[in-house]
């Protein structure tokens, strides 16, 4: 071998160590990284557990931006009746329960709630038939619910 051809294999060889201890040294870096976020996961968060209150199922939650839990709950005793309670920060307990249908015909089979910028809670339902079908009886109901195609 020549003078020539063993300098060309040292500098390969030294460049592949530099290329080693560079992946290694990534490979570490990215382990630390992986490592740390790992731990910040696991890391428990302050969470105060609490019953639903009024006897509520199926609640839709939002936090509006003053830190007010806004809950909008189906009651368990009337299927489809729906109840709006609020916890402010700092107040112990929730707020009386409002009942957001007013009328039986109204009951809902299903909601989604959300709440605006300016705090203000928005309410989307969809009639329940089983409930509305009694209350309006069956000529309105027909004309509302059943198809005519």
């Amino acid at each position: 071998m020549s003078e020539a051809d063993r300098r060309r294999l040292t500098d390969q060889l030294k460049t592949k160590r530099v290329i080693v201890k560079s992946t290694q040294t990534r490979v570490v870096a990215l382990l630390s990284s992986a490592v740390l976020s790992i731990i910040s996961i696991h890391a428990e968060p302050d969470v105060t557990t609490v019953k639903l209150p009024y006897g509520g199922i199926r609640p839709q939650v939002a936090i509006d931006r003053a830190g007010v839990v806004h809950i909008v709950q189906a009651n368990s005793k009337t299927r489809g009746d729906l109840m709006y309670v609020k916890h402010t920060p700092g107040r112990k307990q929730f707020s009386d329960p409002v009942k957001v249908l007013r009328e039986a015909s109204g009951m809902a089979a299903s909601f989604n709630m959300t709440v605006g910028k300016d705090g203000r809670v928005h309410m989307f339902t969809r009639p329940n038939p089983k409930y509305s079908k009694k209350e309006m009886g069956a000529e309105a109901y027909d004309a509302m619910f059943k198809s005519k195609a």
